[in-house]
């Protein structure tokens, strides 16, 4: 039985930490980048040249490489165009070779943060993903792994699908830890085909004590290390140590949009990759969002920062200061 009470921590105290820590922290000018970054590899100590239709066939939104000694050596076997444009829909089986699976094994082995694209708009996602899981991930016994899945609207799919796509999140989990992102509308809808209700009614007249018992049970549904969902006005995250919960800045939109959502999850992989406290991690990914609102484009380092302070500075000036709550 999960129960909410409140801490003294808050908003500002969170949001103050991140300032000093995307300040101290080393490595802040390799990792922010200021692109669009939708398919890219980020290298540390490396220069790779990988075809964003590698990104683009397997469902991975980004790999960050760690540091090598030397060149990272792949085999054109998959990264050369014309294997990767025989056709537009691809099976996990019609890249399955020695050379392949040897490449994608040194991609795996030297990375840890691993977000994947929209479930629902990759074209045999779980095909592919499992297909990675069996054949690569559990083969290198590296159990470290940050994965981030994004399922995107369920009613695209149909049920079995639905439910093949949780089992293989779920055993992800044996590698490393699993963050399940939902925007709200695709929680509630996932959460009636779960339940057997119709999910284009199943939202209405809710309140918010509701819609949380909703997202708790999809999260005690699942194995994952955290749930996190995006809302019009807030990012609430669930595990098993506690629920933490960030407003969003009044001034920004209260539309989710896609980009808005790729934006929030890139700035949570990056809370990851700075290995920051999962609160933390959360709020970096609402500055990252709402920087990216503003500017059109994936914030750097120092917009980042400027988005904070003057979230800080609204906070102060209207006395909306509220605190987080936790899940005990």
């Amino acid at each position: 039985m999960y129960t909410i009470k409140h801490d003294s921590e808050n908003a500002i105290e969170v949001l103050s930490d991140l300032i000093g820590m995307i300040e101290r922290f080393n490595d802040t000018d390799d990792i922010f980048h200021g692109q669009d970054g939708q398919f890219r590899v980020e290298s540390q100590g490396i220069g790779e040249s990988i075809p964003g239709e590698f990104f683009e066939k397997f469902g991975i939104r980004s790999l960050t490489l760690n540091t090598f000694q030397g060149r990272l050596k792949l085999s054109n076997d998959i990264f050369g165009s014309t294997r990767l444009n025989d056709s537009a829909e691809y099976k996990w089986h019609d890249f399955r070779t020695e050379a392949v699976i040897e490449d994608l094994k040194v991609l795996f082995r030297n990375c840890r943060i691993i977000p994947f694209a929209n479930w629902s708009s990759v074209y045999r996602a779980s095909d592919l993903w499992y297909g990675l899981l069996s054949d690569v991930i559990k083969p290198i016994n590296k159990r470290d792994f940050d994965f981030i899945f994004y399922l995107g609207d369920p009613t695209k799919r149909l049920i079995f699908e639905v439910d093949e796509i949780l089992d293989i999140i779920s055993e992800f989990s044996l590698y490393g830890r699993v963050t399940f992102v939902l925007d709200e509308g695709e929680a509630v809808k996932l959460w009636s085909l779960l339940n057997g209700k119709d999910p284009e009614t199943a939202a209405s007249g809710l309140d918010p004590m509701a819609l949380k018992n909703k997202y708790l049970s999809i999260f005690n549904t699942m194995n994952v290390e955290h749930l996190i969902i995006y809302s019009d006005h807030k990012a609430m995250l669930f595990s098993k140590q506690h629920h933490f919960e960030i407003a969003r800045r009044k001034s920004d939109t209260v539309s989710v949009t896609n980009d808005l959502r790729d934006s929030f999850c890139a700035g949570y992989g990056l809370g990851l990759q700075m290995r920051l406290e999962i609160s933390h991690c959360i709020g970096l990914g609402a500055a990252v969002s709402g920087a990216f609102e503003e500017l059109g484009v994936m914030p750097d380092k120092e917009a980042t920062l400027l988005y904070l302070r003057k979230w800080i500075a609204d906070l102060q000036s209207s006395g909306d200061n509220p605190p987080h709550d936790l899940i005990q």
